[in-house]
């Protein structure tokens, strides 16, 4: 541990000039995100509005308000409510979306001409120096120039195991640095970034896998096909009964013209599956309110659907359905201690915990229940600390009164069995044990 930290001290980077800088950002060797493949809020607008048969009642509305035929022109309300659900659910899923980010740092700590400047992510160049600890999340793909770190690539591959990283070793964007201090160099930027492949993938709008809808598109085609030839048919059929041989001479008739014209528009509109899609939109959303009263956030209408169809639902270690978040309920004394307790008594404990939260530099949900339970003061001065290893499942400080530790029983008791039964208790209530212990001299 002096070592990593003499190595780290003895790294002097002079890190880029303001000139390099300034040449990298004219080239575009910066660290700006790739702009998502999402649509632009006009094309989600134009593709709703200017559809296929939004058009066909477009032009048949006009002509009925062409012959002042107002009480036939109803169903334009049906097809402007279903534009405007699709508008709307369109927008909030691009809304979603955008909010997706695998990288949440938004400032970074760089090496610029001998100095240490805090400058915001984007603005970090190619071969910048930058500085990683802990809690920290590597913001771009770098190489490790100086000191030894442990990262969780947990965003990147599912595992929320501890790697090592020193000299040498490569950083990729997107894990964090769990424990450890070191300089990093960036060796690649923006969209040439491993995060960068991952979160263009993400950030992709797709329409929905829905049987019902793609039953519905296949009706649209067909009547796609079939409504407009039926339509004029239909205005032929009547030209053909009126008596007339000229078409001009027809539609000078005003009488005649406007009963064609609605009995034209009347097949061409009672073919268009406006209200089958209103009240597809209007059941799902009742759906939808439904959920809600019982805490459910549904992002797509037609997700219902899909949820109809599940018929098991599996849960992961990872946190994909929970959030993680944990809260400590109290502590307890080992009912069969080797040693006596009577001078650790709960403010004693608190205090020791306190402080050892001050001293340790570990990020992670169990460290943050920790902190929110005793605080984090530094009521002990610490001496040594080892940060949590994932591998090692403990964290350790040395204070004047002595070593103590805290992390999972059944890695620092080495007589684990003797407190197996106390642990297993809480652990089948779902909840996490942690052991604080002195270690012996």
């Amino acid at each position: 541990m002096a070592k990593k930290k003499e190595q780290i001290e003895a790294y002097k980077p002079l890190g880029l000039t303001s000139l390099e800088v300034n040449e990298r950002i004219a080239s575009g060797k910066t660290n700006r995100s790739v702009k998502s493949n999402l649509k632009s809020p006009w094309k989600i607008i134009s593709s709703n509005l200017f559809s296929y048969f939004n058009l066909i009642l477009a032009v048949i509305a006009l002509l009925l308000v062409s012959i002042k035929s107002y009480e036939n022109t109803w169903f334009i309300v049906i097809a402007l409510a279903n534009t405007l659900i699709g508008i709307f659910q369109e927008f909030k899923a691009r809304s979603i979306i955008k909010k997706l980010s695998l990288i949440t740092d938004s400032k970074v700590k760089v090496i610029r001409e001998g100095l240490e400047v805090e400058i915001a992510v984007d603005d970090l160049v190619i071969d910048e120096i930058f500085l990683l600890d802990a809690g920290k999340q590597i913001i771009t793909d770098a190489v490790v120039e100086a000191g030894v770190i442990s990262v969780n690539e947990a965003n990147l591959t599912g595992e929320s195991h501890s790697i090592v990283k020193s000299v040498g070793d490569k950083l990729l964007s997107g894990s964090y640095v769990i424990n450890g201090e070191a300089y990093a160099k960036a060796v690649a930027v923006g969209k040439d970034n491993y995060i960068e492949s991952l979160q263009a993938k993400v950030k992709t709008l797709a329409k929905p896998k829905s049987v019902i809808l793609g039953s519905l598109r296949k009706l649209l085609k067909l009547i796609g096909i079939i409504i407009v030839p039926l339509g004029l048919m239909t205005f032929y059929n009547a030209f053909r009964r009126s008596g007339f041989d000229y078409l001009p001479d027809f539609i000078a008739n005003d009488v005649l013209y406007k009963d064609a014209l609605v009995k034209m528009a009347g097949s061409m509109v009672a073919m268009v599956p406006s209200g089958l899609f209103l009240l597809t939109t209007v059941t799902f959303a009742t759906s939808v309110i439904k959920l809600a009263k019982n805490k459910t956030l549904v992002q797509e209408l037609y997700s219902i659907e899909t949820l109809a169809r599940v018929d098991t639902l599996c849960l992961d270690k990872t946190g994909t359905i929970t959030d993680g978040t944990m809260k400590v309920e109290g502590f307890e004394r080992i009912e069969k201690s080797l040693i006596s307790l009577d001078d650790y008594n709960d403010n004693t404990i608190k205090k020791i915990i306190c402080s050892m939260n001050y001293a340790l530099k570990d990020n992670n949900q169990t460290a943050s229940a920790l902190k929110d339970y005793f605080g984090k003061e530094e009521l002990l001065k610490a001496k040594n600390v080892v940060n949590f290893d994932s591998q090692n499942k403990y964290s350790l400080v040395e204070f004047s009164s002595g070593i103590y530790t805290i992390g999972a029983p059944e890695m620092i008791y080495s007589k684990y069995s003797k407190i197996k039964k106390q642990v297993e208790q809480h652990a089948l209530e779902g909840k996490r044990v942690l052991l604080l212990a002195k270690v012996a001299k």
